[in-house]
């Protein structure tokens, strides 16, 4: 199997190493075990990326996808606006942890553990997704090369490449588990050593990735997805919300919802729902509306996304709905990949006649694990309520997805940018002429230590700006 790299921090590697090696001697502590485990790096790994993808969720994609609206007149994500400086945090953290994932990968090669080296592909592969989904063509084979070979300036990989590597990698994944092996050295808050769910997340990331794919003849994603559908026993996918790939937050640190130390006024205070979030709710009487958004004066009232700059002070008068202060603390927010959106993917598939099935039983299972999940009713004749029933339309099937991915990192822009739906207003303050952002500005440091790859990876996607499209999505 060929082994991808990755890299963090090039040009502060560069500067330190030769000062870390010559203190190396001196902070050896005889008490302390030198390599770690692989279970001691795992819940790290899922723990602090779904952290700071929850965070970003709650900054970027909620107001990109209308789901908030801030009230500040100087944050103007919900108006298209991303600048170049927002780029560093999820760059930063993601490629961080990817040495760790690759440490992990490193010593199951050495014990010859095959369950954590399909863990380690699987969350290599997460990662590099949200990676390469965000920003576009990006360091992957060299990405980590730093340490170990002196790489310090990446080559940045074509999209379709990283694509490639990624879905071979869980295909790897696939065959390597051994479920009745189990996780030997513990430390999953993921599954708790659950080998066999470990699987059907490999497996329904990859259905995840190879729609995100659908239309590149070069990725063969239209075959691979029906020889995996009719084929569960080789590769098994989510089948209940029990199976989804969910950090269940605790009440008690170290596993508490990262929103927990948020001030109340950071969590809620400073923004509301859109008005386009709450209609279709208010409309239909979804029963997840009072878990997600409170009633100030006793109705669901949104703000228009993208209202002009002058329009703050008039927003502020408004009583809108904010997000529920329950949510701060909800073990419900740590979803990395939900059984509902896989039912929304199978939907898709037999909606398009790629897979031999009817999507409205696939549809209506997706809506009923979302209220599920959310521990709310399903109230008697809610599928067949207007604007909920199925009506045969991809539309209809996406805004639903769009409600069952609230707060699961950028999936929700992700499938927008994909497929254009839901279809969102667009406000008369927008900027960027109006256009929904296709992805993030490569970091200002990336800009200036890896100058030379940067600038042939800008040149290769049609330039750094956040309206070129990457390789899926042209």
């Amino acid at each position: 199997m060929k082994r991808y790299l990755i890299l963090t921090l090039a040009g502060t590697l560069a500067l330190t190493t030769s000062c870390n090696d010559q203190l190396t001697d001196m902070n050896l502590n005889p008490n302390v075990v030198e390599e770690a485990t692989p279970g001691s790096l795992l819940t790290p790994v899922l723990y602090e990326v779904k952290a700071a993808t929850l965070s970003r969720s709650h900054r970027l994609n909620n107001e990109l996808m209308q789901v908030s609206v801030t009230k500040i007149a100087n944050n103007d994500f919900h108006r298209y606006e991303i600048r170049s400086s927002e780029s560093d945090y999820l760059w930063d953290r993601l490629y961080r942890h990817l040495t760790n994932v690759e440490d992990i990968y490193d010593r199951a090669v050495e014990t010859e553990n095959v369950n954590y080296q399909a863990v380690a592909l699987t969350l290599r592969t997460w990662i590099f997704s949200l990676l390469t989904d965000l920003y576009g063509d990006v360091p992957y084979r060299e990405a980590t090369l730093g340490y170990k070979e002196q790489i310090f300036q990446p080559n940045f990989d074509p999209q379709q490449d990283i694509y490639a590597g990624m879905l071979q990698d869980l295909e790897t994944a696939n065959r390597l588990y051994a479920p009745d092996e189990g996780l030997v050295y513990g430390g999953d808050v993921l599954y708790d050593g659950d080998v066999a769910k470990w699987q059907k997340f490999t497996n329904s990331l990859r259905l995840r990735l190879l729609l995100r794919v659908l239309d590149k003849p070069a990725s063969q994603a239209r075959e691979t997805l029906a020889a995996m559908v009719a084929n569960p026993a080789q590769y098994p996918i989510f089948e209940s919300n029990d199976d989804a790939a969910v950090i269940r937050y605790t009440e008690t640190a170290p596993y508490i919802n990262p929103f927990t130390t948020y001030r109340n006024y950071d969590f809620n205070g400073e923004r509301a729902y859109s008005e386009f979030f709450l209609a279709h709710l208010t409309a239909t009487d979804d029963p997840r509306l009072p878990v997600w958004a409170t009633q100030p004066e006793g109705s669901y009232t949104g703000l228009p996304s993208g209202y002009p700059v002058t329009a703050t002070a008039e927003m502020n008068t408004i009583a809108a709905s904010t997000y529920q202060l329950d949510l701060k603390t909800s073990p419900l927010l740590g979803v990395i990949m939900g059984y509902p959106e896989v039912a929304f993917i199978l939907a898709e598939l037999a909606q398009r006649d790629l897979i031999p099935a009817d999507a409205q039983p696939l549809y209506e299972t997706g809506v009923e694990a979302s209220l599920a999940y959310w521990e709310v009713e399903m109230l008697n004749g809610f599928l067949a309520r207007e604007g909920v029933a199925y009506d045969g339309t991809l539309e209809q099937i996406m805004l639903q997805k769009y409600y069952a991915l609230l707060f699961t990192d950028f999936q929700q822009w992700f499938e927008h940018r994909r497929t254009g739906f839901p279809k969102l207003p667009v406000g008369e303050g927008t900027l960027n002429g109006g256009q929904m952002p296709r992805r993030l500005l490569y970091p200002v440091l990336v800009q200036s230590v890896n100058a030379t790859h940067y600038q042939e990876a800008s040149e290769r996607m049609g330039g750094d700006d956040v309206n070129s499209h990457m390789w899926w999505d042209q």
